[in-house]
């Protein structure tokens, strides 16, 4: 007891006779803490909007892989999921990448519009204001709440987004859409399918990848069919099959080595 005492009078009159010294210290310490208290707060923040926006993901996403890179994939795997994978119930195909509007980059998304599909649609990007994208319409698109406020658009503007090859896209917003997570709405616009393929110029028998959903059950059970539907669909030649689970881990690795990146993770894997 008497040696912890001496100690602390020790600790005590070094503070008095270094006053300044302490207080640069205790002020690098508060910075230091302060800076990494916030970026933890932020990753975890990521990582929880993150788990968020895959709960409307689909049960398994595929990509073209070419090279050890990701690629587009032909189309012509829709049929061959559907027929040959095992508890399949439908697979969508999806185009998706980046635009921009004056200087803000936006995530551009091309979707199915089909009875099928719509539900689907719906369910992960559900409207607020205005009608969904007419499926009949290569003009007409739908925008997050958080694009709408950024650029101060409502129903009915003109949006003008410039491609990858420097050329002016016109769109004409039908609808504004509030996703239950914040990083689908704070950037994303949507169109359909067939737009989306003219905005990036990519043919009519390519997809940026392919969403498949397998059939209703239970949630003990889900797990099991989706499994053996991803292991079937590896076999086939030139692709890359992810469950929700691995984009999760994608995405946790991802928040933890670039915590400052708010884009749609959703879409970025």
């Amino acid at each position: 007891m008497k040696r912890f005492k001496n100690l602390l009078n020790y600790a005590l009159n070094c503070i008095l006779r270094y006053k300044l010294r302490t207080a640069v210290i205790l002020i690098c310490l508060v910075v230091a803490s302060s800076t990494f208290s916030a970026v933890a707060f932020l990753s975890d923040g990521l990582v929880a909007e993150g788990a968020l926006s895959l709960k409307y993901a689909p049960d398994l996403t595929i990509q073209g892989i070419q090279a050890g890179r990701q690629t587009l994939i032909p189309t012509s795997y829709v049929n061959t999921v559907e027929r040959g994978a095992p508890y399949v119930a439908r697979v969508l195909e999806r185009v998706w990448g980046y635009g921009n509007v004056g200087n803000t980059l936006i995530v551009v998304v091309g979707i199915e519009l089909s009875s099928s599909a719509l539900v689907d649609q719906l369910a992960a990007y559900p409207l607020e204001s205005g009608s969904f994208i007419d499926e009949q319409s290569n003009k007409s698109i739908v925008i997050g709440k958080g694009v709408a406020e950024l650029l101060g658009a409502n129903i009915g503007s003109e949006l003008s987004i410039v491609t990858e090859s420097n050329k002016i896209k016109k769109f004409e917003i039908a609808g504004i859409f509030s996703s239950e997570s914040g990083i689908y709405s704070a950037d994303m616009i949507l169109m359909n399918l067939n737009a989306a393929r003219d905005f990036f110029n990519i043919p009519q028998d390519k997809a940026t990848d392919l969403m498949v959903y397998v059939r209703p059950a239970n949630e003990s059970v889900k797990g099991v069919l989706v499994n053996e539907a991803a292991r079937a669909i590896s076999a086939l030649p030139n692709c890359r099959v992810l469950t929700k689970d691995v984009l999760m881990a994608a995405q946790e690795k991802h928040t933890a080595t670039n915590p400052d990146s708010f884009q749609s993770f959703g879409m970025l894997f």
